[in-house]
């Protein structure tokens, strides 16, 4: 059986509406994370080489964007899906050391 593939359009506009964002605030929101996220690149590069400087900064960024994240209730079915995936994972593991 071949999965039906939509337009491009249909599928922004069903996770538009999926994430319940206009589309100028989704846009706004992916590239602030996005920015967010290489600012954290950027201070973790530099903890690298400089183990006193930015020392829990990239850690307690990820951690906040996470948190922020979950709350979202479009990312709450996302989330219990990963949750399952790791489980599986560690049991598919746990069972390859036996």
């Amino acid at each position: 059986m071949t999965k039906k593939r939509y337009p491009f359009w249909a599928r922004a506009r069903h996770h538009l509406n999926h994430s319940n964002m206009g589309y100028w605030y989704h846009c706004w929101h992916s590239i602030s994370n996005g920015l967010r996220l290489l600012w954290l690149f950027c201070t973790s590069i530099i903890h690298a080489f400089f183990p006193w400087a930015y020392k829990f900064h990239a850690a307690h960024g990820v951690m906040r964007i996470y948190e922020e994240l979950k709350r979202m209730p479009h990312l709450q079915e996302a989330q219990e899906r990963i949750a399952r995936e790791v489980i599986e994972e560690e049991l598919k593991r746990q069972e390859e050391k036996l």
